[in-house]
């Protein structure tokens, strides 16, 4: 499982996926950078990463997908409307969206 509270305690594994859930409903961001992450699962998981450098312990992927950078992309540009708008800009939504997108670069 991605999540590891998933195995731990079902439960607040559910409230959590919720709360993402919602959250990417209510805000454009935060959705298309939940549906960068899950491009980036994808082409791992599916095994088409196939540039992957291992120089002593860092492993670097570089991942070439039209669908990931098409989200990444849709995920920025949402973003980027949220900051023009001071109400937006410090909003849970642009936070969660900018914290997601994170996860891809790391």
């Amino acid at each position: 499982m991605t999540f590891p509270v998933e195995t731990k305690d079902p439960q607040q594994g559910r409230i959590r996926i919720a709360k993402a859930v919602q959250s990417a409903a209510s805000h454009h961001a935060a959705f298309y950078a939940y549906m960068t992450v899950g491009s980036a699962h994808r082409i791992i998981i599916s095994g088409r990463c196939p540039d992957i450098t291992i120089s002593g312990k860092n492993i670097d992927r570089h991942l070439f997908d039209h669908d990931y950078f098409s989200m990444k992309a849709k995920a920025i540009d949402f973003l980027n409307q949220m900051m023009r708008d001071s109400g937006q800009a410090t909003s849970d939504g642009a936070f969660e969206a900018v914290s997601t997108l994170l996860t891809c670069a790391v």
